[in-house]
């Protein structure tokens, strides 16, 4: 690390450890576990949000629909979706599901059925999820929030860098929340304060990070142009 992909946009895990990056210009690369980049395939738009959905399918969103994308047959599978006003479609695979961003709010999906969990009326605009047994943390264009999952709708808890963009969140192995800001940096969350953890510049374009990702031993990150770096040890590589 760094490994350098140009226009790089996210990046998932799969629970072999292999890692895939979408890229604004429609690529999808494969990082295996030696660090060695494949090509998987040239898609005709740019591709926003890729998570790992099963088996060997990628779920991708390029603003207009839900494609799930077989990285072996290079089949897909479309759904068309009405997205948030001003943002296009975010989802986050939770236990209960998949969390999808309409323009009605969220919605959590089962395959068949969906059913609103955060209203629109909630200002809500999901850049990433996070799954955490009975709660979901959203990070959204106004900060990173806390909802308790319900049998209605969810129950905000609290609100982390309000009024501050955040692009990417997740839980490491020793249980620390860390999230992205979009010109603030990569922040850590200790007993309900935030930290903010870099060692770049506030404005410089390799502090602006996209998304983070963890590992079995290590917490990743993809900036702004296209670098995918790693930290162990509380360490930036």
């Amino acid at each position: 690390f760094p490994v350098t992909i140009r226009t790089a946009k996210w990046v998932c895990e799969t629970p072999s450890g292999e890692i895939y990056v979408s890229t604004f210009t429609g690529n999808i690369y494969r990082i295996d576990q030696n660090d060695k980049v494949g090509h998987v395939i040239k898609l005709p738009y740019c591709i926003f949000i890729v998570e790992w959905l099963k088996d060997s399918t990628l779920l991708l969103t390029n603003g207009t629909e839900y494609i799930e994308l077989n990285v072996y047959t290079k089949r897909t599978t479309k759904s068309q979706v009405s997205a948030i006003t001003n943002d296009y479609p975010r989802m986050g695979i939770l236990k209960e599901g998949l969390a999808l961003s309409y323009q009605d709010g969220i919605r959590l999906y089962n395959g068949i059925n969906s059913r609103l969990i955060i209203p629109a009326s909630k200002q809500i605009e999901p850049m990433s999820y996070f799954d955490d047994n009975e709660y979901i943390w959203i990070a959204h264009r106004d900060g990173l929030s806390k909802f308790k999952k319900t049998n209605d709708l969810y129950l905000g808890i609290n609100t982390y860098n309000r009024d501050k963009h955040v692009t990417s969140v997740i839980r490491d192995k020793t249980n620390k929340i860390w999230f992205t800001n979009f010109y603030n940096g990569l922040n850590m969350i200790v007993d309900e304060n935030v930290k903010l953890y870099s060692q770049n510049s506030v404005n410089s374009q390799k502090n602006i990070f996209l998304s983070i990702l963890k590992g079995a031993t290590y917490v990743s990150l993809v900036n702004l142009i296209g670098e995918v770096y790693e930290i162990k040890k509380v360490t930036i590589s």
